[in-house]
């Protein structure tokens, strides 16, 4: 069995990767599992540190859980360079990695959850948009996000979809669904309310002219997401006991 490595974004400054830290320790502590908690920006508990640290204590195996929602630079270029970075170093080591958590069925789960909920309190909202973070470079963030929307099922009404960065900005794309009246539900798909989406919330209640704009929470470290990483983890787990059936052929 390998090591779970719980792998976030965070930040080299302020007191974010230590609230982060506390959130994720709240939301695995009955989880049952051993893992560490590591960042992509951190002069501390980088992944690369901590990887390193746990090979010269003589774990060599790992599963690397990246607390990323979509496949965007983060999950395909930073963490794949890093990781190939310990390889050079350490030609021994072997690692596994689970899909982003927004490919996991129970993000569906959790965006319905607060889409039922909003409607609940606002019955007259007549459109919905989801908003995450997107990417200039890559494509996939825009068919996963598709994905989602296609198998949210808790609302009989149009869901748009815009992102911060690439093809779908949504300062390009919202004012022509504000355009067109009626009141909006923006549901961000993101890990937590963080920075961005607080800078977003503003630029968006900026633009809305005479709309009404409701917002929903971001994902907020749902209880469910302790089930989504168990859940990847048991499926890394069971791909390395899959026997080899080639050595029978």
């Amino acid at each position: 069995m390998g090591e779970n490595i719980l792998v976030i974004h965070g930040m080299r400054r302020g007191y974010q990767n230590e609230a982060l830290q506390r959130f994720i320790y709240r939301l695995m502590k009955e989880s049952g599992i051993n893992f560490h908690i590591t960042f992509l920006e951190s002069d501390i508990n980088h992944l690369y540190n901590m990887i390193s640290s746990l090979v010269k204590q003589g774990v060599h195996e790992f599963n690397i859980v990246p607390l990323l929602l979509f496949s965007a630079k983060h999950y395909l270029q930073d963490i794949p360079t890093i990781l190939q970075h310990l390889k050079n170093n350490y030609p021994y080591i072997e690692y596994q990695v689970t899909q982003p958590l927004g490919t996991h069925y129970h993000i569906v789960n959790i965006i319905n959850e607060r889409i039922k909920n909003a409607l609940y309190v606002s019955p007259s909202i007549s459109k919905i948009v989801f908003i995450a973070h997107g990417s200039e470079r890559y494509k996939q963030p825009n068919e996963q996000l598709k994905q989602v929307i296609n198998n949210c099922n808790v609302a009989n009404k149009p869901i748009n979809m815009v992102m911060l960065y690439g093809d779908y900005s949504y300062k390009k794309r919202l004012p022509e669904i504000l355009a067109e009246g009626g009141e909006i539900l923006v549901v961000p798909v993101f890990l937590y309310d963080g920075f961005l989406v607080h800078k977003m919330k503003s630029e968006i209640q900026y633009m809305r002219n005479n709309s009404c704009i409701e917002f929903t929470k971001s994902l907020n470290f749902h209880p469910l997401l302790e089930l989504i990483i168990k859940d990847q983890i048991t499926q890394l787990e069971a791909r390395n006991h899959v026997p080899d059936t080639t050595q029978f052929s």
